[in-house]
């Protein structure tokens, strides 16, 4: 006798799914309002808020994964996605590299709007990179783990 609990509904994992990745947008979030500060004592703030961002980036590549995994079991697609975000952030990059637009800065908490703007930019940059690896290693993983389980089942 089996103690392994039956898998769930489609509807009970759908919700799951979106749960999951309302969970990575709101971790997502704090970062992004912090874009709009500037001041050396929230330098820390900064750095945590990055960190919780990466995180909210992780449980979002999970939701993406769990809501394809709702429609098929391929997994190159999610890949490829991947590999195009990452190619394309990375030739963003070379082409306005970072630190390459002064800003005049009045010494206030808020940050420009065109500092902002530009933040705003590296920030999707960033997350395009680094959502891109996550699912490229994930569905090199999955990829993985369907053949091993195809083998042995």
């Amino acid at each position: 006798m089996s103690r392994v609990a039956p898998q769930p509904d489609r509807a009970t994992r759908l919700r799951r799914a979106r749960g999951t990745l309302i969970l990575g947008l709101l971790l997502c979030l704090p970062r992004a309002v912090l874009v709009w500060f500037v001041s050396p004592a929230l330098d820390l703030l900064q750095v945590v808020t990055t960190l919780v961002f990466v995180g909210g980036l992780l449980v979002i590549a999970i939701a993406i994964f769990q809501l394809r995994a709702l429609r098929t079991e391929a997994v190159w697609p999610i890949g490829l996605i991947g590999v195009a975000s990452v190619a394309i952030a990375a030739v963003a990059v070379l082409l306005v590299p970072p630190g390459t637009a002064p800003f005049a800065y009045g010494g206030s908490l808020i940050a420009p709007p065109a500092a902002a703007a530009y933040q705003y930019g590296y920030l999707l940059l960033g997350a395009m990179s680094q959502l891109g690896l996550m699912l490229i290693v994930g569905a090199v993983g999955l990829a993985i783990t369907h053949r091993r389980s195809r083998r042995t089942g």
